[in-house]
């Protein structure tokens, strides 16, 4: 009857919880306007309360004194994992919520086309590092030595690598690009991979695309651009020259020429 009554009391104090922790978010960030405020609460809110539960029920159990010791160990490892993934779900949930929010914040005719993949991919990364520290801790909780997963995990890593070494050249390169920016969506370019200039189209994670001055869509792997020299046409001076020769026959009129020519660059938008 206790145990029941504590278990009740756990579920107030998981709501008590939630409450005190969203005075201390508005006390912290209180320069922020509330609509921040409410969303991190919302994001991570559920996961304390669950969390409170979980640790009340687990001592509401394990004070009772008729449990057999195999019984008590079960439960105890019950609620170690059942803790754990509640973690787990609030951290992933939080890194969501903060680099949703950083996104959302970034000036959409400079930064978002810009930072956007770099922030996805660094969410990515924190999910996978939070997942594998989630793993080992659990398998340290149960003895098993994680000595033996590192050694599968660096194999697996190992040839992996090796197969895909191309694509986590042209992913690390993409990410230089988007970060460096030596060249940006909308600019004229010109590179070796090329032989020619043209407008860049999209900067992915793993190839660029350039529309050439003929209507070609080239796709040129990142670590290609990157390892190469890039003749940015656009940038910082968006006024730009074409060189181009003209062949004419001997004894024409150098003048009717230059004036032709003239009067034919004159007519095109943007000379």
């Amino acid at each position: 009857i206790i145990s029941v009554g504590i278990s009740f009391l756990g579920y107030l104090l998981a709501l008590l919880a939630v409450k005190l922790f969203s005075a201390v978010v508005r006390r912290v960030v209180g320069h922020t306007s509330s609509a921040f405020d409410d969303a991190f609460v919302e994001a991570v809110g559920q996961e304390i309360q669950w969390l409170v539960m979980v640790l009340v029920l687990r001592y509401a159990l394990l004070r009772l004194d008729f449990w057999s010791d195999g019984l008590r160990t079960t439960i105890d490892d019950f609620f170690f994992l059942l803790g754990l993934l509640v973690i787990v779900a609030g951290t992933l949930k939080l890194i969501q919520f903060v680099g949703q929010w950083y996104r959302d914040h970034l000036d959409p005719d400079k930064d978002k086309t810009r930072l956007e993949p770099v922030t996805l991919l660094l969410q990515r990364s924190a999910y996978g590092l939070v997942l594998v520290i989630a793993v080992s801790i659990g398998l340290n909780h149960f003895g098993i030595q994680i000595t033996i997963l590192a050694g599968i995990l660096i194999l697996g890593a190992l040839v992996v690598g090796l197969g895909a070494r191309d694509v986590i050249a042209d992913a690390i390169s993409g990410l230089i690009i988007l970060m460096d920016q030596p060249f940006r969506v909308g600019d004229i370019i010109a590179t070796d991979e090329l032989g020619t200039w043209g407008k860049v189209i999209d900067i992915g994670t793993r190839t660029t695309r350039i529309l050439t001055r003929d209507k070609r869509m080239a796709i040129v792997p990142n670590s290609r651009i990157g390892a190469r020299q890039v003749l940015n046409y656009t940038f910082p001076e968006p006024n730009y020259r074409v060189y181009s020769e003209i062949l004419v026959a001997y004894g024409s009129d150098f003048d009717r020429v230059r004036r032709v020519v003239h009067d034919a660059v004159r007519g095109i938008d943007g000379i």
